[in-house]
């Protein structure tokens, strides 16, 4: 049997998402040209969890939901950049540490 939906729970909204492509690239195009294209818009993931961490901390990032549709958690961009600065950092000096009694990435 299919689960139970919470009528309380969050529905999308807007049109679904459709795929949009860019224009061709080829070979005499310069790199200029493509920076111009993104001009404003961040260059990585990083570039832009920074951005949106230190401009817009308090607003949610992504919501998890559990089985029935009800909000089990929110994380907002500011801890979501504080979580990846931190494995980031883990990953550089090559272990993390322990949290909840797991280590995520041992020394070796």
């Amino acid at each position: 049997p299919a689960p139970e939906i919470d009528p309380n729970a969050p529905k999308p909204e807007g049109p679904p998402s459709e795929v949009l492509s860019g224009p061709d690239f080829e070979e005499d195009d310069s790199p200029s040209y493509w920076e111009n294209e993104v001009e404003g818009q961040a260059r990585s993931i990083e570039e832009a969890l920074h951005k949106h961490g230190t401009q817009t901390g308090k607003a949610i990032a992504f919501t998890i939901l559990d089985n029935n549709g009800k909000v089990s958690s929110q994380v907002s961009y500011a801890k979501l950049l504080s979580r990846t600065q931190k494995i980031a950092y883990g990953l550089m000096s090559k272990f993390m540490l322990k949290e909840k009694g797991d280590v995520i990435l041992r020394k070796g």
